[in-house]
């Protein structure tokens, strides 16, 4: 087996077990998205709280709070907002005001997205695992915080 292949392995022989029910749930997530559905105002804002809880989190525990780390985690977020609005405004949703509930058209857009979120998140959680030190380096907390930004900004 070569080197590739047998980090590989190791990478998904240590993974946490609870990654794998979260992979579950992206999948589960993201065929629901692909076809139409009626979603309430409430449960529209599950998963953006949780991502931007996530990330803010990520950046308070993992790096220290200064000019470069805030403006680079804000930055992103402003970023992934503005992608997330380009999204919305390409989807068809009517509003259902009564039940409080937002009609959104199918999209693999989603899966997509959250496919994207979810390897950003995996990769920079391994990085910063693989080596704690790696917090300490300029490009390595500017790349964490910009991923992690930019994709809660884009549920947001």
């Amino acid at each position: 087996m070569n080197d590739a292949l047998l980090a590989i392995k190791l990478t998904l022989q240590y993974t946490p077990w609870w990654v794998y029910l979260l992979l579950a749930y992206v999948i589960f997530i993201g065929i629901k998205a692909s076809k139409s559905r009626t979603v309430s105002l409430r449960k529209l804002f599950i998963l953006p709280v949780i991502f931007l809880a996530l990330s803010l989190e990520m950046l308070v525990t993992h790096f220290d709070l200064n000019t470069l780390s805030i403006s680079t985690w804000l930055g992103s977020v402003l970023l992934g907002s503005l992608i997330g609005a380009i999204l919305v405004v390409r989807q068809p949703i009517t509003v259902d005001r009564d039940k409080k509930a937002l009609h959104l058209g199918g999209s693999w857009s989603t899966m997509i997205l959250i496919f994207i979120i979810f390897i950003g998140k995996y990769y920079c959680g391994y990085a910063l695992n693989e080596d704690p030190g790696a917090v300490i380096n300029t490009h390595t907390e500017i790349a964490v915080l910009a991923i992690s930004g930019a994709c809660s900004g884009t549920f947001l």
